[in-house]
């Protein structure tokens, strides 16, 4: 499976992915389907989240949308250390059509929202790859978020949006069922004690639309 990162953007709403198709062969039934999303992790344990599939356009089959809505993917600083981290992996299964070369635009929002005690920082890494090449990652990179001054604690809502193509290559006899795993990685680190112990980080929700953008069944 071949990753790459298109785009990163910090602190901005998601935008909705339009394109159109482009296809050599009749269109079959289904064109993109999740078959499977199982979470794991210190900061998404299980009963902690829903997951939302939303229901296929039979007018767009070419677009599937999934949302994970955490209850409790909190990262609570440990006064006791001055770096610590928290991390949530979400293995998603998606059907392509095949055999051939599909090509599929994912896009990943990240919403949440942070405190950090002046002299912390919180922060969330994203990194995304897949099961044909597990030595092989996207890293989206870490963003941070800065506490306020010696005396008070700075929060707020954050959106964080990553845009990756996808591109395996499916022989005859290989499944069409691909996995992309998705790492969430929730962390603080400070100068002093005082500050990592008022500091947090929470993940709200993570929202995924993929986007078969193109397939080629001839491809070598």
């Amino acid at each position: 499976m071949k990753l790459s990162l298109l785009s990163t953007a910090g602190l901005a709403a998601a935008s909705a992915i339009t394109n159109p198709l482009s296809r050599r062969q009749e269109e079959p039934d289904t064109w993109l389907e999740i078959t499977k999303i199982v979470p794991s992790g210190t900061a998404c344990p299980p009963e902690t989240y829903t997951i939302d599939i939303s229901e296929q356009d039979p007018m767009v089959p070419n677009l599937s949308v999934f949302t994970l809505g955490f209850d409790r993917a909190l990262f609570g600083s440990d006064s006791r250390a001055l770096l610590a981290s928290s991390k949530c992996t979400v293995v998603v299964s998606v059907r392509y059509p095949g055999p051939g070369c599909p090509s599929a635009t994912w896009q990943m929002t990240t919403e949440g929202y942070y405190g950090a005690y002046g002299g912390a920082f919180a922060t969330v890494n994203r990194r995304y790859h897949g099961t044909s090449d597990p030595l092989s990652a996207t890293d989206a990179g870490m963003a941070m978020f800065a506490g306020g001054g010696d005396e008070f604690i700075k929060s707020s809502l954050f959106t964080l949006q990553d845009t990756v193509l996808d591109q395996p290559k499916l022989a005859r006899n290989s499944k069409m069922d691909q996995t992309m795993t998705i790492e969430l990685e929730l962390g603080a680190f400070a100068e002093d004690r005082t500050g990592m112990d008022e500091t947090f980080m929470s993940v709200q929700s993570f929202t995924t639309r993929i986007r078969l953008d193109s397939y080629d069944p001839d491809c070598q």
